[in-house]
């Protein structure tokens, strides 16, 4: 288990960062209109375009950890993630190290930015926002920020510094 000051410090440096956010992708090979409902093309296109809005916000008391997503590897994607963040060469913009677990990174970070994935429920139970690119199965239930096109989403990330965990009737 890895503390959100060990973590700030092995990703950024020791960085003045006061939130953290998780951005968890779905496997790109998954069917994306599948399960509830995504306005990006693809869940490859929803993570290209999230991290280049994120680098152009400039927020620098922000870090964005990436995690790609465990079944990469088995769909032959391994390294897209990789590359995108690579050539973006933002310090606040960083791939999760293998040692962070999901379950430690759902944790310590503040919110999680997903399209219609679980990992936002598993946010909720620990009392923090999931941020959906998309309305999912569990849209609508008052633990997620979900979404119907992407000037609401990109304004959303544009103002996370301003979410609230949620509240016991939300968790519950």
């Amino acid at each position: 288990y890895f503390s959100k000051k060990d973590i700030i410090k092995k990703l950024f440096k020791n960085k003045k960062i006061t939130k953290l956010i998780l951005i968890y992708p779905h496997a790109f090979a998954d069917c994306p209109h599948m399960v509830g409902d995504i306005f990006f093309r693809d869940y490859y296109n929803q993570v290209y375009e999230t991290l280049n809005y994120i680098n152009n916000l400039n927020n620098k008391n922000i870090g964005w950890i990436v995690r790609p997503h465990p079944g990469s590897k088995r769909y032959g994607e391994s390294g897209l993630v990789e590359d995108v963040i690579n050539k973006l060469k933002n310090d606040f913009i960083k791939l999760s190290l293998k040692t962070f677990t999901a379950a430690n990174l759902s944790k310590v970070c503040d919110n999680v930015i997903t399209c219609t994935g679980t990992v936002g429920l598993e946010f909720a139970t620990n009392g923090k926002l999931s941020v959906n690119a998309g309305k999912s199965y569990y849209a609508g239930l008052g633990f997620s920020k979900d979404h119907s096109n992407k000037k609401q989403f990109f304004n959303s990330l544009k103002h996370i510094a301003k979410i609230k965990k949620l509240n016991n009737r939300q968790i519950f």
